[in-house]
């Protein structure tokens, strides 16, 4: 099955994607993370790379060969998610062999997406590697205080703790030794059910909760993930029987 991208009208209040100049936002966990570059951007830190250029435009300086669709932000991102193996949205389930986009860059944009999907993609890449998630905290602790895109990022890292618990038999099938998102501390932080209790259901309802409150439209926060959270399965399934083939 091919799956699309299905463009949505903007339902948040997310703000379109700038890209300025470079700066010297870390990527790796443990490395320090520059506070300045959070008010709207979201630099790149690709080698080779040179602003004002997307990470496809960077590949293709690389000397790698990849497709040619109409360039736009959303394409942009669906290329730096394939590098971290989210792969559902252009309907090819392997990980081409492609220089790895810089997380913390990716995250601030996913957050920012003006496409409710990328946003969502957010959860299927913690899910597919849930070692990024105290990655992804810092991230949200780093935006402007009142910046509605840090408190996003955080109650996306709870919300995928809470797709793991109820999706803990499948995801222990397709990818075994898994890392659990351990983030309690966030659910007594907003004051959640924890994402173990009740199979993260009452967690990933009361976590979308929230976010309604933030809101000016109602967006069903709990339909989006779990959206996210199939597709990756049905990928993680594909790779699977490629694989016994």
């Amino acid at each position: 099955m091919r799956w699309g991208l299905a463009m949505s009208r903007d339902m948040g209040r997310s703000r379109p994607i700038q890209h300025v100049g470079p700066s010297d936002l870390a990527t790796d966990e443990g490395q320090h993370i520059d506070k300045r570059h959070f008010s709207r951007v979201a630099p790149r830190t690709l080698p080779n790379y040179q602003w004002g250029t997307t990470y496809r435009e960077t590949c293709v300086k690389s000397g790698m060969t990849v497709a040619e669709p109409e360039d736009s932000p959303e394409n942009d991102l669906i290329d730096r998610l394939m590098s971290h193996d989210i792969c559902y949205f252009n309907g090819d389930s392997r990980a081409l062999d492609r220089p790895t986009a810089p997380l913390a860059a990716l995250l601030i944009d996913l957050v920012r997406s003006r496409n409710s999907r990328l946003r969502s993609a957010l959860l299927a890449l913690l899910l597919r590697h849930p070692e990024h998630a105290s990655i992804a905290e810092t991230v949200a602790r780093n935006f402007p205080a009142g910046d509605p895109a840090g408190r996003l990022l955080l109650l996306a890292v709870l919300a995928a703790a809470a797709l793991q618990s109820e999706w803990s038999f499948t995801f222990n099938l397709y990818l075994p030794g898994q890392k659990r998102i351990e983030v309690d501390h966030l659910a007594v932080e907003f004051g959640l059910p924890l994402p173990r209790q009740d199979h993260g259901r009452t967690c990933l309802r009361g976590a979308a909760e929230q976010l309604r409150k933030d809101g000016i439209f109602p967006v069903n926060y709990v339909a989006d993930w779990e959206n996210a959270a199939h597709r990756l399965i049905a990928q993680l399934v594909q790779e699977a029987r490629l694989r016994a083939t």
